[in-house]
């Protein structure tokens, strides 16, 4: 397997697409419902893990392994090294995500740091996608590495010992 298919493969599994906007300090997690739902998920499996409670354990997730959720007690936020909070309130952050969720449509977007934590360094903006969003294929860098191969040349055509005009191999 490739570099950019296992890349594609990552964030599929991963469900949702997330970036870090450090000049408008905003971490986006982009999905569909689903892919949204499983972010929710990923932040109650910490929440409900006991092993989380040593400080700053964290976890790192997607194929670029930057978005970090780590246990923070006494403080909650967003910055540009992670998304942190004591383990039990990330499940009250899934709780929010979850409730806004319910009656989200395709282009909708909401930001969580005025209901989570009003003073974060950071806004965390969710963004709905589509149904058939695939999360592989939002990554710019895969964007790119595709279109190279889109647009890479083409090896030029061979001669047999016919004088039959072929494409090379390629």
């Amino acid at each position: 397997m490739d570099i950019i298919t296992g890349t594609i493969q990552e964030w599929r599994h991963l469900g949702f697409h997330y970036d870090r906007d450090d000049d408008r300090r905003i971490w986006k997690i982009t999905g569909s419902v689903a892919g949204l739902s499983r972010f929710s998920d990923i932040l109650r499996r910490f929440a409900s893990d006991p092993r989380n409670d040593v400080l700053f354990e964290h976890e790192h997730y997607g194929p670029y392994g930057y978005l970090k959720i780590i246990n923070v007690p006494g403080e909650q936020g967003f910055n540009s090294n992670a998304i942190y909070a004591p383990r039990c309130e990330f499940a009250k952050l899934a709780d929010l995500i979850d409730l806004r969720l319910i009656n989200a449509k395709p282009g909708a977007s909401f930001d969580l740091s005025a209901d989570f934590a009003p003073d974060s360094e950071f806004e965390l903006r969710l963004t709905v996608a589509p149904v058939d969003f695939d999360p592989g294929l939002f990554d710019p860098w895969v964007q790119q590495k595709i279109s190279e191969q889109r647009d890479a040349p083409k090896p030029p055509s061979v001669a047999d010992s016919n004088g039959q005009i072929t494409p090379a191999a390629g």
